[in-house]
């Protein structure tokens, strides 16, 4: 399913208190008011409707992989048997239940779906991908690599 789109358009101040809020979560609306020239009443009426209109979608805690033991990451290509609607959804349902799959992309090319699968070791990756992500009907191929070392892991979005 896509990502719901919006078409209106936020103005300046609205794009830098996103910007602030994506690099800090913690912000409060003093801090962010000051920022971007606005009282604090203001601010967080801004705030309040950007998260309405889903421009902001949640805050959350970027977790240290390593540090809960979920260090290793793998990307797995998912190739489909079929094209169909009933096959991505039943793919989509079946990987929605697999916690270690923590990100599924759709996606267009040489094969179906992208996966980042995040476990503590080789063996929970085996596991994983044997025992859950092939047993799912429809898929007829998959490839995976391994991550050696993370260069760029938490991108920004750059808010015009």
């Amino acid at each position: 399913m896509l990502p719901k789109q919006h078409t209106d358009k936020s103005d300046l101040i609205d794009r830098k208190i996103m910007s602030i809020l994506e690099e800090n979560g913690r912000a409060s609306f003093v801090e962010i008011a000051k920022t971007v020239g606005l009282s604090q009443t203001p601010c967080a009426e801004r705030i309040k409707r950007l998260e309405r209109k889903g421009y902001i979608e949640g805050y959350t805690a970027r977790l240290n992989p390593g540090l809960i033991d979920r260090g290793f990451t793998t990307f797995i290509q998912v190739t489909f048997t079929d094209s169909t609607n009933k096959t991505f959804q039943t793919f989509s349902d079946h990987i929605l239940d697999i916690p270690e799959v923590i990100e599924c992309h759709m996606v267009a090319g040489m094969f179906d779906c992208l996966l980042k699968v995040c476990v503590s070791n080789m063996d929970e990756f085996r596991q994983v991908l044997l025992e859950k992500i092939s047993e799912i009907p429809g898929i007829a191929q998959t490839n995976s690599f391994a991550v050696i070392e993370d260069i760029k892991t938490r991108g920004r979005f750059i808010i015009p």
